[in-house]
């Protein structure tokens, strides 16, 4: 089971890349929850 992430990332911007599988897949639906602008890259 995974622990959510309690960050609070409000204004902030977050870059992925790779984010279409795998762990870039994961951090960018975390980032998603927590709140920043993000872009994720993939080919």
């Amino acid at each position: 089971m995974t622990k959510p992430i309690q960050v609070d990332l409000t204004g902030r911007r977050a870059l992925v890349t790779g984010g279409a599988k795998g762990i870039g897949e994961a951090i960018s639906l975390a980032l998603a929850r927590c709140g920043p602008y993000r872009g994720a890259l993939s080919r």
